[in-house]
């Protein structure tokens, strides 16, 4: 009989290894994180404008709180778009995880399955199939509709909301991300992409934040700050809660959705 090897464990990613016999896997969701993310942040850029009226123009104090300001308001826009792209992944991995355990002792612990775990067992089939083909080359509203069809469900109605708001979520993020240099025309008609996130955000009775003035373009300038936060998170909400009901599951965040209010 040979000598017992001692286990040795290395961490790699979400999963710890323990020798060669066993894996555990830590599962993470993401979607969580990135709401929390959205609605923190949020509250930072809130926290910025309420302070700002004791501020004097030229300081540093005021420069940095400007700083500060477009750096959480930013943040928690990009976080509220991450959080899409989290949760409708985590519908196809959780469905993925409860195929491969079908007959197999449940090492996830109390809660499994979760999400898309709960489909039938027909559609979790489904999305496992196609997950290799749309994790990299589906659009994000996309691949939320092509879910919803392909599982016989009614896809969301694209002229109205939560589906345009989102659309107009999506594409605020996109242009900060890919940003390309160009002339804002200051006090001019707002540009068709502007006048639908103007109009998302009140129209005629919205205000720019103290860091701005009414004589900058509305976007950037004007959206990132805490009313464009809050918009841009319950319009992600309000997105992911009608997909799931559509879908008859619970997303992973809803234990946690009371606590990410915004006012």
């Amino acid at each position: 009989m040979g000598s017992e090897e001692t286990p040795t464990e290395a961490t790699t990613g979400s999963e710890i290894h323990i020798s060669d016999e066993m894996t555990v896997t830590l599962v993470r969701w993401n979607s969580i994180s990135n709401a929390r993310s959205a609605v923190l942040m949020a509250r930072r850029c809130e926290e910025r404008e309420q302070a700002r009226a004791g501020l004097t123009d030229g300081t540093s104090e005021a420069e940095t709180a400007a700083d500060e300001h477009w750096a959480f308001a930013s943040s928690s826009v990009v976080a509220s778009v991450m959080f899409l792209e989290a949760n409708i992944n985590e519908v196809f991995l959780s469905a993925i995880r409860a195929t491969e355990q079908e007959g197999r002792p449940n090492f996830y612990g109390a809660g499994f399955p979760y999400v898309g775990g709960l489909l039938a067992s027909e559609d979790r089939r489904r999305l496992a199939a196609l997950w290799d083909l749309l994790k990299g080359a589906t659009g994000l509203l996309e691949k939320y509709q092509f879910t919803l069809n392909l599982l016989g469900k009614e896809p969301m109605n694209t002229g109205h909301a939560p589906y345009q708001p989102v659309k107009r979520l999506v594409e605020a993020r996109n242009k900060l991300i890919h940003f390309k240099e160009g002339a804002h025309e200051v006090g001019r008609d707002l540009r068709s992409f502007e006048k639908g996130l103007h109009e998302s955000l009140g129209g005629t009775s919205f205000r720019p934040h103290p860091f701005t003035s009414a004589g900058n373009s509305f976007y950037p300038d004007q959206f990132f700050g805490y009313a464009g936060c809050r918009w841009a998170w319950k319009a992600a909400d309000s997105f992911a809660q009608e997909f799931h009901r559509q879908l008859g599951v619970d997303p992973a965040y809803q234990a946690s959705r009371a606590s990410l209010t915004l006012p």
